[in-house]
């Protein structure tokens, strides 16, 4: 049985390619499929479509369906419209992929989210929100215009999406909202909530007035075309007092904190403690004294030194020196990630 069988969306180039080559496709029963994408470039013909199609079986949602002793069934994934999730039975064991996992709560998220852009807003900022066209722009939206609505004192602060894919999603969204949750449902015997307020489509720069504070959600498309304006600047040592240069900053991001050139030992130490403990377990990890940390794998000892980081094989351990490299580069990639940049 394969469960999609696309790129990984998480890796770049070969490594993102399916396994094929570890599958004899005799040996498969069943393939499911849960995000079908067209491309401009596509990998096969028409008619090797149309051969296709006596092979292929559609289900409903909530169908149960039974093949070779492994049950499966879909349910609405929730994240992109028309989307499906498979839950899948072996032998009485079920699986749904990231079911270990407690998330924070909706209304939190959503809260804190808010939050933050109208704290941006507030201080007249300008909030650049880098999101999909399909999906996740559309709940973001919802959610904005909602929160706008309830707060007068935002509605004279404009919110833009500059995508030209989600404004084309937008009329689907429009049209299937018996799709979706049950709040959306009630809504749209009022209104239609895809119908925004406060938002519009924007179509390039050249529509946008950039006078005072505002918002936009733009796919990564747009991102990188310049929809964010980026300058360039040349740096030039300040010599002058901490205490100007604090407020000349904060006219510009509202927060600044001194950075000390030395980065700061205690958090580097308790960082590494974690991180060992990570690598090889918590039993495997003690400290010496303040500076020296002793690692334990297998019978084997290697103490790190955090002033150095340096490592040390113990009597005995010599030999192993995957453990001595292993521990040291993650003690020197560690401090590279903690170490102040200028």
């Amino acid at each position: 049985m394969r469960l999609d069988c696309g790129i990984h969306p998480g890796l770049e180039g070969m490594d993102a390619l399916p396994y094929i080559d570890l599958i004899d496709p005799a040996e498969i029963d069943l393939l499911l499929i849960s995000h079908n994408i067209s491309a401009d470039d596509m990998l096969y013909t028409e008619t090797d479509l149309e051969e296709s199609m006596d092979k292929i079986e559609t289900i409903n949602f909530h169908e149960v369906k039974e093949v070779a002793g492994i049950k499966f069934w879909c349910y609405h994934a929730g994240h992109v419209l028309g989307a499906a999730m498979f839950m899948i039975e072996i032998a009485g064991v079920k699986e749904s992929t990231y079911g270990t996992h407690i998330h924070e709560k909706r209304e939190e998220r959503e809260a804190r989210f808010c939050n933050t852009v109208h704290d941006i807003v507030n201080r007249g900022g300008r909030g650049l929100i880098p999101v999909f066209a399909l999906g996740r722009a559309q709940e973001l939206l919802l959610i904005l215009d909602e929160y706008w609505q309830n707060h007068p004192e935002l509605h004279d602060i404009p919110i833009y999406y500059a995508s030209s894919l989600a404004k084309k999603c937008m009329a689907v969204y429009q049209t299937y909202v018996n799709a979706m949750n049950d709040k959306i449902r009630k809504q749209i015997n009022i209104n239609n909530p895809f119908v925004f307020k406060h938002i519009s489509n924007l179509k390039s720069m050249d529509h946008f007035d950039d006078i005072g504070p505002s918002v936009v959600m733009a796919s990564p498309d747009y991102t990188d075309l310049a929809m964010s304006t980026v300058t360039q600047t040349q740096a030039i040592p300040y010599t002058g007092p901490f205490n100007l240069l604090c407020y000349q900053l904060q006219k510009l991001t509202a927060a600044v904190n001194k950075i000390f050139k030395k980065i700061d030992m205690d958090v580097y130490r308790k960082r590494m403690e974690i991180m060992l403990q990570d690598m090889f377990g918590e039993d495997c990890v003690s400290s010496k004294d303040d500076s020296v940390l002793c690692i334990t794998v297998d019978g084997k000892t290697a103490n790190i030194s955090l002033d150095t980081r340096t490592v040390d094989c113990e009597p005995g351990s010599e030999d192993d020196e995957s453990l001595r490299e292993m521990v040291e580069l993650a003690a020197q990639r560690l401090y590279d990630a903690l170490s102040p940049v200028y």
